[in-house]
């Protein structure tokens, strides 16, 4: 892991060029939500020009607050990994879960978490990417965090929308063949930006303001 990447960002910019920021968020709640679920995972995906070409939202069920922290980093490596993104940008709020993750080939992992733990740094070590991780504040991960608790109450699953803000060619490293041949945990629906209802969730002007 990157020593300089550990310090909190004070505010979203944009990645260089050539280079994919993706955030990620974990919403968890201690009570059951009203459709029966606890946790939601929000994955936003960004080019250089602050393009959103890939919103990840939903529920994996996970009931456990720290390893839904822990999948939502996965979630985000795997769109990139799924995605051909080979340099890569990835940030979370999550202190606690960031911390315990770059520090877990010293410290190691709680039992409970090393699975998952060592995925995420298999992921890390692939030759064939390059990944940074970094820290940022809460308001500056806003729109992954909101499509993190919306994912929660609302969907089913694991939602994915492609180039939601799109008008006309936006830059994307791998050209879209009609879904991801993703590898993630559960079933997903793979939605494009041009279906009316898929984004009246979203506020754009949240996605501004980042």
């Amino acid at each position: 892991m990157d020593e300089d990447n550990v310090n909190v960002n004070v505010r979203w910019m944009m990645p260089p060029e050539g280079v994919i920021k993706i955030n990620v968020h974990s919403f968890f709640s201690d009570q059951h939500l009203p459709n029966g679920y606890h946790s939601g995972i929000g994955v936003i995906c960004r080019n250089s020009r602050g393009d959103v070409l890939r919103i990840l939202g939903g529920s994996l069920c996970i009931e456990n607050r720290r390893n839904n922290e822990y999948n939502a980093f996965m979630e985000g490596l795997k769109v990139a990994f799924d995605r051909g993104y080979t340099n890569i940008i990835l940030e979370t709020d999550h202190l606690d879960a960031y911390w315990d993750w770059i520090h877990s080939a010293i410290l190691g992992a709680p039992t409970q978490h090393a699975r998952i733990v060592q995925q995420l740094n298999q992921r890390k070590a692939d030759k064939n990417f390059h990944t940074k991780t970094r820290l940022v504040a809460l308001e500056d991960n806003e729109l992954a965090a909101y499509v993190a608790q919306h994912g929660a109450e609302k969907w089913k699953n694991m939602v994915r929308i492609r180039r939601p803000f799109a008008h006309g060619e936006v830059e994307d490293p791998q050209v879209d063949q009609g879904g991801d041949a993703s590898g993630s945990s559960g079933e997903s629906n793979d939605l494009g930006h041009e279906d009316p209802e898929d984004l009246d969730f979203l506020d754009a002007n949240l996605v501004m303001q980042e």
